[in-house]
C-alpha cells in the first residue's frame, strides 16, 4: 500500500451561505464511505482568513483519483462548487515523507 493525503485548500464566495455549505461537507462524507480506497476525512475552518482545509486519506494515489471522477458528476457536487471561489481552489495529493 502507498497511502497518500488529499489536500484541498479554498474559500467560499463572499454571498455564499457557510451554513448551506455545511450541509455539502456532510453529503460528501457520507458518499464518500463507501469509495473504495477511502480512510478518512477531515474539515477544518479558520474564520479569521475564510480558508477551509480539507484532508483525506486514501490508501493509494489511484483510488484517490477514481474518487474524484466518480464524486465530481454526482449533482449535490455541482451544487457545493457553485458557492465555492475556485480561484482560490488548491488541491495535492501528497505522499508522507515522516510519519
Amino acid at each position: 500500500m502507498n497511502p497518500c493525503m488529499e489536500l484541498v485548500v479554498y474559500q467560499l464566495h463572499d454571498n455564499a451561505d457557510p451554513e448551506k455549505y455545511r450541509k455539502y461537507i456532510d453529503m460528501l462524507q457520507n458518499a464518500l464511505q463507501g469509495e473504495e480506497g477511502f480512510l478518512e476525512r477531515r474539515v477544518f475552518y479558520n474564520a479569521e482568513t475564510g480558508y477551509w482545509v480539507e484532508t483525506v486519506r486514501w490508501e493509494n494515489r489511484e483510488a484517490a483519483k477514481r474518487c474524484e471522477a466518480s464524486l465530481m458528476r454526482q449533482p449535490f457536487m455541482a451544487e457545493a462548487m457553485t458557492l465555492i471561489d475556485t480561484s482560490t481552489l488548491q488541491l495535492h495529493l501528497v505522499h508522507p515523507v515522516l510519519e
